[in-house]
């Protein structure tokens, strides 16, 4: 498999992320400023990520994702949303979802965010002081017609503020004028 690249962006400021992913399950977080083109190189990890289920707070400074591990009699459950920091992996918030069919999640704003998952998943780790998990967009509890909707795929990102294409490892600015070449990367 060839690397791909796949964008993240903050809808508030310059911020993005860019989730590399390479052979095997094998990815990578890296921070970008698209005000200077600044990269801040983050984490590695071995697990496999749904990218569809990814998503990047609106001023760009945590990173939800659902991941899968397949042990499926870890407390984790072998399937999992997280909450971290930009650019890392390592969880402040985990909540075990134990298959593929939810999981994921939305920012409501910076500070409250949506688990696709049943409301009374717990979450393991307990380290996103001022981060607070909500049951919907208000806050507020689910309504039963809340709750009939509940699961279904929800996306709510920002779009591609000026459409910066990805080839490869290769990300490009809108002129066209490569910004990054990250085929090659050294790995863990």
């Amino acid at each position: 498999m060839s690397v791909q690249l796949h964008l993240f962006y903050a809808s508030q400021t310059p911020a993005a992320l860019i989730l590399r992913q390479a052979q095997g399950p094998l990815w990578r977080l890296i921070g970008w400023d698209r005000a200077t083109d600044t990269l801040s190189p983050g984490q590695w990890m071995q697990h496999d990520i749904l990218v569809d289920r990814c998503v990047l707070s609106p001023d760009g400074l945590h990173f939800l994702y659902f991941a899968v591990d397949e042990q499926w009699d870890r407390p984790s459950k072998g399937a999992y949303t997280v909450l971290s920091s930009v650019p890392n992996f390592d969880a402040l918030a985990l909540y075990p979802q134990g298959d593929v069919q939810g999981g994921g999640g939305y920012f409501v704003d910076n500070t409250h965010y949506v688990i696709q998952s049943p409301t009374g998943t717990p979450d393991l780790v307990g380290k996103a002081p001022g981060l607070k998990r909500v049951n919907s967009m208000s806050g507020a509890a689910m309504t039963p017609r809340a709750a009939r909707g509940f699961g279904k795929r929800r996306n709510v990102t920002a779009p591609s503020p000026q459409n910066y294409t990805t080839e490869g490892g290769k990300l490009f600015a809108p002129d066209g004028r490569m910004i990054v070449d990250l085929t090659q990367m050294e790995t863990p």
